[in-house]
């Protein structure tokens, strides 16, 4: 089943969802009814944060839950947040998922009706990494595809050239690399892809990728130099003694050199699962994967982001003083001035002790950037918030 959510006034700043019969191809779902509004008014203080909203409310009554968000901005200005719909809440991560997205037009504040991007049936979709690529002016999506029978079917590739109001058939995606002998399969981001902006490699899309085999866990990134008509595998290197990297993010540094996270998913002690590597030659090689001081999180998924002429951010549930490693709340921002050798904590994002999970970053503009994440009143899976950061707040 597609699910859609009504909107007020051609934008929806309150959210309600009903069924509409379910369709293979990329569409927008329309309106059938008008429902009371329920809107969503995250805590905020006037010097962090400016507005929030709610792009995605799972609906478990309908078996409906929205996660893994990801976040970008197009040339022209629009915020399209994704997430994959899923038909089951169970943490095995199985099951018919979908990819869906929302348009805003006004910075997050409020978004456009749902969108379903790639639905295959009953089949598995997941992992969302989008970027917007100047040089062919549309969006990119990257899935990956998994059969009923739980079977890899590979990695896919859809463009929107309208902001996301219609998009390439996912089947029509297949990505296929030039260095055939070094792909691996695995899952990308999730989170948002990077454009290089600077040096020989500049307009290169490049996203990190991980992979498990022969029971050893590793990491690669995969970029492409034409606009995404052809891939390529760049670093790869396998994950150091027992750690179980996966779920990866890249951000460019202001020297050019490039970023790279990944989180370690065994069960070790909090604050102690977050390593990171440096590129010199845009995604080609990574340096040994370190910690870094002043990071603590849960194992979860993070994003990076580098701000225009600021500081370098990124993204994740922050509380670690507990022995329940299945705990994830308090969304924070840390903050980096010297290109990641370093972080101080930022701000507290949605209020203390509550639930978060995995997030993407976005910069919106000189004095902004959005954070879309997973949160709820009692679990992380209840919905999908967005809400403006003030810069004033990350220095």
């Amino acid at each position: 089943m597609n699910r859609i959510l009504l909107t007020l006034g051609g934008l929806a700043t309150a959210t309600a969802m009903i069924a509409v019969p379910s369709s293979a191809s990329a569409q927008a779902s329309p309106a059938a009814a008008t429902l009371p509004s329920r809107a969503f008014v995250a805590p905020a203080v006037a010097t962090t944060t400016g507005c929030a909203s709610t792009p995605f409310n799972s609906e478990p009554s309908a078996k409906t839950w929205y996660r893994i968000p990801a976040l970008i901005r197009t040339g022209s200005g629009a915020v399209i947040a994704f997430a994959e719909r899923r038909d089951n809440d169970a943490t095995s991560d199985r099951g018919n998922y979908d990819i869906v997205a929302r348009t805003s037009i006004d910075n997050g504040c409020s978004w456009g009706p749902l969108r379903v991007v790639a639905d295959v049936g009953a089949n598995h979709l997941s992992s969302p990494v989008p970027l917007w690529d100047p040089s062919t002016s549309s969006v990119l999506l990257l899935s990956s595809l998994r059969n009923t029978q739980d079977v890899y079917q590979g990695l896919y590739l859809q463009r929107s050239y309208d902001d996301g109001a219609t998009w390439t058939p996912v089947a029509d995606g297949r990505v296929r690399v030039t260095n055939a002998a070094r792909w691996k399969g695995g899952l990308q981001g999730p989170g948002h892809g990077l454009v290089l902006t600077q040096g020989p490699a500049k307009g290169r899309l490049i996203f990190a990728m991980g992979y498990k085999r022969d029971g050893r866990y590793g990491t690669y990134g995969l970029y492409s130099d034409d606009g995404g008509a052809s891939w390529q595998v760049g670093f790869d290197r396998l994950a150091p003694g027992k750690l179980q990297l996966i779920e990866g993010t890249i951000a460019e540094l202001a020297d050019g050199r490039l970023l790279v996270s990944y989180r370690d998913k065994r069960k070790t002690k909090p604050g102690s699962n977050r390593v990171f590597a440096t590129s010199t030659d845009a995604g080609a090689t990574i340096s040994t994967y370190r910690t870094r001081v002043g990071v603590k999180t849960m194992a979860v998924q993070g994003s990076l982001l580098r701000t225009t002429a600021g500081p370098l951010l990124f993204s994740a549930p922050s509380f670690i003083k507990t022995k329940n490693l299945t705990i994830r709340r308090d969304m924070r921002i840390f903050v980096s001035t010297n290109g990641g050798a370093s972080w101080r904590k930022g701000p507290l994002i949605g209020g203390k002790a509550k639930p978060a999970a995995y997030s993407d970053l976005v910069e919106l503009d000189a004095n902004t950037v959005g954070l879309l994440y997973e949160t709820g009143k009692r679990k992380w899976r209840e919905r999908i918030n967005f809400v403006q950061v003030l810069r004033s707040a990350l220095r």
